[in-house]
């Protein structure tokens, strides 16, 4: 739909500038792995919260 309203070249400029946006969010908000081996950069996985206790009514 863009390709036929905004043409071939602004089609292609707006689909930079969201693969732009998106390098830099990615590359914002991932840890840095530099020098980690690759078992250490597999545990930097979010661990999943422990579960809370059950409360017991009496």
């Amino acid at each position: 739909m863009a390709l036929a309203n905004w043409g071939i070249g602004r089609t292609m400029l707006a689909a930079a500038v969201i693969s732009l946006i998106g390098a830099a969010v990615s590359m914002a908000w991932a840890p840095e792995t530099r020098d980690l081996p690759l078992h250490e950069c597999a545990a930097l996985r979010e661990q999943p919260a422990p579960a809370k206790p059950l409360s017991s009514r009496s």
